[in-house]
């Protein structure tokens, strides 16, 4: 429980960071697969 917010939270800052950035379509792509992955 703890871990998965914790590291949902880091995964959020890190997209946060990256929408600031040209790659931010290829970045929540791959978090959208990394998400299927996780299920």
């Amino acid at each position: 429980m703890y871990y998965k917010r914790y590291g949902y939270a880091i995964i959020k800052s890190k997209i946060m960071f990256r929408l600031q950035n040209r790659g931010f379509m290829i970045y929540s792509i791959r978090f959208i697969i990394l998400v299927i992955l996780s299920l």
